[in-house]
This record gives structure tokens, C-alpha cells and sequence, in this order.
């Protein structure tokens, strides 16, 4: 996660802790959201882009090729938990001090 947001010269720790914060809402927007919670979303992904130029970041969710409703209940936590443990990584590799 470190060389992800390494610009050549040293690891922008704010990138880090901003894409955090940008999943955090995502995930919160999705714990909020009625049609998260009635369907099954299978083999999703997230896009996490860093603009050293601009310095602009921004996560997109993509690849809804699987999405269906589910005979019994919701079956999303491991989304959510995903994006948790995900927040949490790039949390602490945003706190980290050291080499790459």
C-alpha cells in the first residue's frame, strides 16, 4: 500500500489516509443504502486512483457482473468487512514510518 502512494521520492502518507477515509464513506453510504441490503454482490472490485499530479484521489466500485437477490436475507457483511479491514490497512500504512 506504501508503494502505491510512493511519488519517487517519498510515500504520501495524506494519500493514504484520504483513500481511507474515501472507503469509510463508501462504506458507510452502503451500510445506509436499502438495495445494498437486498442483494448478493459477488466478485466486486475497487478502484483506487491517486493523481500525483493533481494529487486528487478518488475510489470508484466496479465490476457488478454478479449481483442478485438472495433467497434468505442479506449476505453483504463481507463487503462491509472487507472495506473495513481495507480502511484499517490503509490506515496503518499511512501511520507507518520507515523505509518502503
Amino acid at each position: 500500500l506504501q508503494f502505491f502512494a510512493y511519488d519517487g521520492h517519498v510515500v504520501r502518507r495524506d494519500a493514504l489516509l484520504k483513500l481511507a477515509s474515501e472507503i469509510r464513506v463508501l462504506r458507510n453510504q452502503l451500510q445506509k443504502s436499502r438495495s445494498f441490503a437486498e442483494c448478493e454482490i459477488i466478485g466486486s472490485s475497487l478502484l483506487l486512483i491517486f493523481e500525483r499530479k493533481t494529487n486528487e484521489i478518488s475510489v470508484k466500485w466496479i465490476d457488478f457482473a454478479h449481483v442478485y437477490k438472495p433467497s434468505s436475507g442479506k449476505k453483504n457483511d463481507g463487503v462491509l468487512y472487507g472495506l473495513d479491514n481495507l480502511v484499517k490497512a490503509l490506515e496503518d500504512a499511512g501511520k507507518a514510518r520507515g523505509a518502503l
